[in-house]
């Protein structure tokens, strides 16, 4: 197969805009670009937990490292946030 050259590519983009407008492709853009970064992420994930222990930076155990909260809220006050915020989502949901 041969290599796409600047002509080749400006008629497909042409093709492009005459199929789905100049309003939709931004939209096209920016879904694409969601869908390549959640195929990534999800990649990631594949790969992550299949490392094997020579390749992981860290020796500590879970137990040896202190538990803070990433919010500085205490473990009470964040399930009262997150109930509240649930509850104002189904709120919602039944108002519209």
């Amino acid at each position: 197969m041969r290599n796409l050259g600047m002509g080749e590519l400006l008629v497909i983009l042409v093709v492009i805009m005459l199929l789905f407008g100049a309003k939709k492709l931004p939209e096209l853009a920016r879904s694409l670009g969601k869908s390549l970064n959640e195929f990534k992420k999800g990649r990631d994930e594949y790969i992550e937990p299949n490392k094997t222990p020579e390749t992981t930076t860290s020796t500590l155990s879970q137990k040896d490292v202190p538990r803070q909260p990433v919010t500085g809220m205490t473990d009470d006050e964040l399930e009262r946030t997150c109930k509240a915020l649930l509850s104002e989502i189904d709120r919602r949901k039944k108002v519209s």
